[in-house]
C-alpha cells in the first residue's frame, strides 16, 4: 500500500490520514502531549513537540477538518509542562511553511519573551525517561491498565528479577540509561536556570518544569542507588535513603495538590513513591 511505505521502504507518519482520505473519509488528526513512555514527572520533548507539528502541517497540507492534541490523564505530569506544546498546533497551523526550530522560537517568545529555542533543549533533556521514573516502573500503570491500583510488596524487586531472567540484558540495558539519567537531567536544569534570567513571562511555566526538573534528578539518583543496592553496595544507607524519600514525597504531594484533587493527589504520589520505601525498607 502506497500510503503506508515510501519508494526507500520507510513508513510514512501520518499513513492512516492517506488511507482514510483515499477511502472518502473527513478527518480530524490527533497528536499528543502526554503518552506511553514519558517519565511521571515530565513529558518528552523529542516525542510530543515533533508529533503536534508534524499533525498540525499535515492538517493544513491535506486540508483536513482539524488537529486535536490529546493529553492521556493516567500520566501525571501536569498541564504547565505541557502548555507550550499545546500551542505549537494552533501556532504551526498558521506557520505551516516554518521548520521546527524557527516555530519553537515563535513559542518561546510567545510564552517567554525570548525568541529562541533553547527552552526547548531544557524541556528535552529534564523530561528524560529512564527506568523507575517511568509508568510500569514506578506505581502508575504497573498492571499495564488504568486501575490505579497500589503495588503490591516486592515490586520493584520482583521487576528487576524480570529484568535479570535469561541472559539479564534488560537488565544490563536498564542501568546504562540510569547511568545517563542524572547528567542529562543536570544539564537540562541548569539550562533551564539560564533561561530562567531571560526570561519575562510564563514563570509558572518555567516553576513547573523547575519543580519537574528536582523530582526527576532525585529519582536518577535513587535509581542509581538501587543498581548499587543490587550490586550490594548500597545496604548500609537505606534508612537515609529511605528519610529520603519522604521528604521527596510530601514536596510532590503538595506539589500535585496543586493540580490534582486531594484525594487523587495523595493516591498518585503513593503510586510514585510506595514501591521505593518498600524496597529500600526491605532485607535483601
Amino acid at each position: 500500500m502506497p500510503e503506508i511505505i515510501d519508494g526507500a521502504g520507510n513508513l510514512k507518519p501520518f499513513y492512516t490520514v492517506d488511507i482514510l482520505k483515499k477511502s472518502g473519509f473527513d478527518i480530524i488528526l490527533c497528536s499528543s502531549s502526554r503518552s506511553h513512555g514519558d517519565a511521571v514527572f515530565a513529558g518528552r520533548q523529542d516525542v510530543h513537540a515533533p508529533n503536534i507539528i508534524g499533525a498540525a502541517k499535515k492538517t493544513v497540507e491535506e486540508g483536513l477538518l482539524g488537529t486535536c492534541v490529546t493529553s492521556w490523564a493516567v500520566r501525571v505530569h501536569n498541564h504547565e509542562t505541557q502548555q507550550p506544546w499545546l500551542y505549537l498546533a494552533p501556532l504551526t497551523i498558521k506557520n505551516h511553511t516554518l521548520s521546527s526550530d524557527q516555530l519553537y522560537a515563535l513559542c518561546s517568545e510567545y510564552f517567554f519573551g525570548v525568541k529562541n529555542k533553547e527552552i526547548f533543549d531544557a524541556f528535552s533533556l529534564i523530561g528524560f525517561p529512564f527506568p523507575f521514573a517511568d509508568q510500569l516502573s514506578t506505581g502508575i500503570m504497573w498492571t499495564g491498565m488504568k486501575d490505579s491500583k497500589p503495588v503490591p510488596k516486592n515490586y520493584l524487586t520482583d521487576l528487576m528479577n524480570k529484568w535479570k531472567s535469561g541472559n539479564g540484558t534488560q537488565w544490563k540495558e536498564n542501568k546504562k540509561i540510569i547511568q545517563e539519567a542524572s547528567g542529562k537531567i543536570n544539564l537540562g536544569i541548569n539550562l533551564l536556570n539560564v533561561f530562567m534570567l531571560k526570561a519575562t513571562n510564563g514563570f509558572e511555566i518555567l516553576n513547573a518544569w523547575s519543580i519537574a526538573g528536582y523530582h526527576q534528578y532525585w529519582r536518577a539518583v535513587i535509581a542509581n542507588k538501587i543498581v548499587l543496592r543490587e550490586q550490594g553496595k548500597c545496604s548500609s544507607i537505606n534508612e537515609r535513603i529511605i528519610t529520603l524519600l519522604g521528604l521527596l514525597e510530601t514536596d510532590y504531594l503538595n506539589w500535585a495538590s496543586s493540580w490534582m484533587t486531594p484525594c487523587s493527589a495523595k493516591q498518585n504520589t503513593g503510586l510514585i513513591f510506595d514501591a521505593f520505601t518498600d524496597y529500600f525498607s526491605s532485607k535483601n
